[in-house]
């Protein structure tokens, strides 16, 4: 898949996500999915590790996160790390989702489902479910799985990145946004595609241009890359 590093734009999300996003989240599971339109032109000949890239499905044209189609399993220590979140959740469809892409939806969170009964420690799994939740507006059900996957393997980013999103834009708790954006960066301080959500949240959530700055100041410290939060502070 050709790569292109693109910075989005202010976020207008359109309600009508079904199929699409059901689509997206089979071929890219484990990556935040962007609704979002884009703020600025690709830089021709610029990728890095967090380049977000280009798939029209249907004709609609979106815009996601590199970063591969798959969630490396971690390994998991025998620790105590509580109860797994229950697997069996009220799903109540938006009504804008598709009827045919409900078939599709419910085909593949069975299979989550089926894996975690296998094993309740599989961390990708736990992300893959929780993003299927999330298509539903069952942000809930995303909580649960995704901060469960944070005790499974706290010393991985993702999950803490989803959880920064989903408390930011649809929970709309700041607090637990901005405190989830900086874990997943503690952990994971040169990936790109986490400077620039992070920076998206101050910058439109936040509407803190000074936070934003800042943030963009760390980055180019901590990645040596310039040309990218050049990019993203022209966007304030």
């Amino acid at each position: 898949m050709q790569e292109e590093n693109n910075i989005p734009q202010k976020s207008k999300r359109s309600p009508v996500i079904g199929s699409i996003i059901v689509i997206l989240i089979i071929m890219l599971a484990g990556w935040y999915v962007y609704t979002k339109e884009f703020r600025s032109s690709p830089s021709e000949g610029d990728s890095s590790n967090s380049a977000t890239s280009t798939i029209n499905i249907g004709g609609v044209t979106m815009q996601v996160p590199a970063g591969g189609g798959t969630i490396e399993q971690v390994p998991i220590e025998e620790v105590n790390i509580g109860p797994a979140p229950s697997l069996d959740r009220k799903i109540s469809f938006p009504a804008s989702f598709p009827e045919e892409a409900r078939l599709v939806w419910q085909q593949k969170v069975d299979v989550f489902k089926s894996a975690l009964a296998k094993d309740p420690h599989s961390y990708g799994d736990w992300i893959n479910l929780g993003l299927m939740w999330q298509t539903v507006n069952d942000f809930e059900g995303a909580k649960q799985a995704w901060t469960y996957a944070t005790k499974i393997a706290p010393t991985v980013s993702t999950a803490f990145g989803n959880l920064g999103f989903l408390y930011g834009y649809q929970l709309h708790d700041t607090v637990k946004g901005e405190s989830n954006f900086k874990k997943a960066l503690s952990i994971d301080p040169t990936a790109l595609y986490l400077y620039q959500q992070t920076f998206e949240f101050y910058r439109d959530v936040l509407k803190d241009p000074d936070k934003a700055r800042a943030l963009a100041e760390q980055g180019r410290q901590s990645t040596g890359n310039d040309a990218y939060f050049d990019r993203l502070l022209a966007t304030l």
